[in-house]
Formats: structure tokens, sequence, C-alpha cells
């Protein structure tokens, strides 16, 4: 099946059958390497991609879902002005994750901050509950993402 959705900003159509994961094929037909393919069960967030501007993990999501989606990828998040803050400000504050959890936890970060007018840590703990990584602990993570957030509203 023809299967037309919208991939980092551009326009694209993949053949694919209806009921394949959308982590499969963004790494077969489209190479895309940031998603990670790890428990196929949707709780690891190794898989973390944005559809419609919320984090899903992709390995659950079947491409008849994906029709006429907007998907993003830590390819195209690494780009933008927001990732460019947020990668600086987790840095300074040593919040530095591993490669297996990296991309998921940037893509939710990303959503959260770009979604939120304000943010408590209730937030940050229910938006980072998809992602079973312990390779930063969750305080550090907390207060990382709170001082990403004052810098994006401040426009640094």
């Amino acid at each position: 099946m023809l299967i037309k959705f919208i991939l980092n900003k551009k326009q694209v159509a993949v053949d694919a059958d209806p009921m394949d994961s959308l982590s499969e094929i963004l790494r077969t037909k489209f190479s895309i390497d940031s998603v990670n393919e790890c428990c196929n069960t949707g709780r690891c967030g190794g898989c973390t991609v944005l559809k419609n501007n919320l984090p899903v993990p992709s390995c659950m999501i079947h491409m008849f879902t994906v029709r006429n989606a907007n998907i993003l990828t830590f390819e195209h998040i690494k780009t933008t002005r927001e990732y460019s803050i947020i990668d600086k400000t987790l840095k300074t504050y040593n919040c530095i994750f591993c490669d297996y959890c990296s991309t998921g936890r940037i893509i939710t970060i990303y959503s959260l901050l770009k979604n939120s007018d304000k943010l408590n840590n209730d937030d940050i703990y229910r938006a980072l509950s998809g992602n079973i990584c312990n390779c930063t602990d969750l305080k550090t993570m907390t207060i990382g993402i709170r001082l990403a957030f004052n810098a994006l509203k401040r426009g640094r």
C-alpha cells in the first residue's frame, strides 16, 4: 500500500504493508538511524519520534496510522535552534545521556518544552516515564530540563 506522510518537513511516500511498524520503515526505507529498535514493546523509549508533535514509540505505530501524519525524528530536531539550547543547557548541568536513550529523551524533552507554557516537576516526570534508562538520575534531568525551559522562554 502506498502511504504518504510528512517526514522531517518533507512530503514522502512509501510502499509498505499497513501493519509494518513505523520504526522498521524509518530504518529500512529512509535510513533513519536515530530510531533504535530495542524492546519492540513501546516501553524503553529508544524508538521515540514525534507524530503530529507528540512523542510516540515508533515500534508500536502501524503504518496505516501514519497516512498524512507529520513525523519528526532526531535527524530533524538536531538541526533546530531549540535543540541547540537544550543540548547546551543539559551539558552545562552535566546531564548527559547514553547512546541507548539519548535520541528518545531529547525528542521527548523537545516536545515537552515546545508544547508547554508552564513546567513543573510532575510534567517532567510524566514526560520522561516513557524511557526506562537509568544513565542519568531524575533529579539531574529535571534541573537540566527546567534550565533549558527557562532559556528557551527567554530566547537564548
